[in-house]
């Protein structure tokens, strides 16, 4: 799998859950930087930058501080309508490389920047600053389908970032939906 192939797995299921939807893949070196993946509905952009981690790799390697940044700029402009997709794989002891963790993690832009950078805090669109005592540390949660839960976006905006074992995308355009639809 590479990052492209959860891409179009993501538009397709975004067109699927939510009628009328269009989906733009930014993919050129003109667009370095933009968020892959834009998907208007309803007179709303919801924009999605995804990532996969292959074994072994470190969040860190595989997302920029000014992908992050961007991310943070278009969620303050759309409503908070920005995300980090996030598809990895991890090594279990005495589980073949075939058979490790997938997971997917839909992060909010100041999620993944206060979990790579703990000192740093998302605060104004222009710039990331020192976090100020108090604030709000990381928090993960781990969702399952059928969870009284509210709505996802909703949690993505208190928690940081929702996690669900396997790999979803159909979780992305849930996301997505529940977004637009608010």
């Amino acid at each position: 799998m590479t990052e492209r192939d959860f891409s179009v797995k993501i538009m397709t299921a975004a067109k699927l859950a939510i009628r009328g939807a269009v989906t733009i893949k930014h993919s050129d070196r003109a667009t370095i930087g933009v968020p892959d993946i834009q998907v208007l509905a309803l007179d709303k952009a919801s924009w999605i930058e995804t990532k996969y981690q292959r074994v072994g790799e470190a969040l860190k390697s595989i997302i920029s501080y000014d992908q992050i940044l961007f991310c943070h700029q278009l969620a303050t402009v759309c409503g908070g309508r920005a995300w980090i997709a996030v598809f990895s794989e991890r090594h279990v002891s005495g589980l073949s490389h075939q058979n490790g963790i997938k997971e997917t993690t839909v992060w909010s832009p100041r999620g993944i920047a206060s979990h790579l950078y703990p000192n740093m805090h998302p605060s104004a669109p222009e710039f990331l600053t020192v976090a100020k005592a108090g604030c709000e540390p990381f928090k993960l949660w781990n969702y399952s389908p059928g969870d009284d839960y509210g709505s996802l976006p909703g949690l993505i905006r208190t928690h940081g970032a929702i996690q669900v074992n396997g790999w979803y995308p159909h979780l992305i355009a849930q996301v997505i939906r529940e977004a637009v639809l608010l």
